[in-house]
């Protein structure tokens, strides 16, 4: 494991952790936060399309797909 791995993943849990609470605050709602998530999606293909490592571009896309799968189970109920 590279020192990079620990850092890139306490981020990922900060991000997740900051727009569960966004959503659980209603500062963002469910419809924006899946456009975000795909917006990094299209990034990282892009991404990998120009620097054509597109197995980095794949894992990182199901990493974000996973996050976007918990969120999605912590969203509150509609009131």
């Amino acid at each position: 494991m590279s020192d990079a791995e620990p850092v890139g993943m306490a981020a990922l849990m900060l991000v997740e952790s900051l727009a569960l609470v966004l959503m659980e605050a209603g500062v963002i709602g469910p419809e924006e936060m899946a456009g975000a998530i795909e917006d990094v999606v299209a990034a990282q293909r892009a991404m990998a399309a120009e620097n054509g490592d597109p197995a980095v571009a794949r894992a990182a896309e199901r990493m974000v797909h996973q996050i976007a799968d918990r969120l999605a189970g912590g969203l509150p109920r509609h009131r």
